[in-house]
């Protein structure tokens, strides 16, 4: 969240730069030096935008890796609910299912089964209801599905908190800019709040 709120900033920056220059109005000459030194990284800017979508959320194209690893999530999953669903959807296992559902417990993948037939179909049991009639159990059939997975999820985050840190680091080495452009952008800011309730309550300079 607070990489968005740098690439918020730029964006601000650069876009009240551009609007204070298209003015020609001889009127606001002691502005324009105000934002003179108002930085701008369209780079910076543009990789935040492209690879924050956000407050808890990085896109896959913030790295090849981490798409890749994305890529390869989704595969997994899929390959542990097509092995889950030849569970719920046979007529062989229904007697034994509470439910004909895929669910998950402890992050792994596991089906409901009653608990008089916990026995029925080899796995891990993970899980039981709070009456005890269910019984939660991750068939060894997926067991490897979901280490594989687990690891993957795992490589997932020390991708996501390589690449934070990548823009850590890059906001750091400017951050005097940064800093100086936020006081700038505030300063306008208030200039203009002024001047709109001077309109708004027909104000005279005296």
């Amino acid at each position: 969240s607070d990489i968005l709120k740098v690439g918020r900033l730029l964006r601000t920056s650069r876009l009240l730069y551009s609007a204070i220059h298209q003015i020609n109005d001889s009127s606001i000459v002691n502005i324009k030096p105000l934002i003179s030194g108002i930085y701008i990284d369209n780079e910076l800017e543009n990789s935040i935008y492209e690879s924050i979508l956000g407050e808890n959320e990085v896109s896959d194209n913030a790295s090849s890796a981490l798409k890749s690893i994305r890529q390869s999530i989704r595969n997994c999953n899929d390959r542990i609910r097509q092995k889950l669903n030849s569970y719920v959807t046979s007529s062989e296992y229904s007697n034994y299912l509470q439910d004909s559902l895929i669910t998950m417990r402890n992050n792994r993948y596991v089906i409901p089964l009653k608990s008089e037939y916990s026995r029925q179909i080899k796995g891990l049991v993970h899980d039981q209801s709070s009456s005890g009639a269910t019984v939660y159990v991750e068939p060894m059939a997926i067991v490897e599905l979901n280490n594989e997975l687990r690891a993957l999820n795992a490589e997932e985050n020390n991708e996501i908190e390589r690449i934070l840190q990548f823009f850590s680091q890059k906001i750091a080495y400017v951050c005097e800019n940064l800093t100086s452009s936020y006081k700038t952008v505030a300063f306008v800011d208030t200039i203009f709040a002024k001047a709109r309730y001077a309109q708004e309550i027909r104000g005279k300079r005296v």
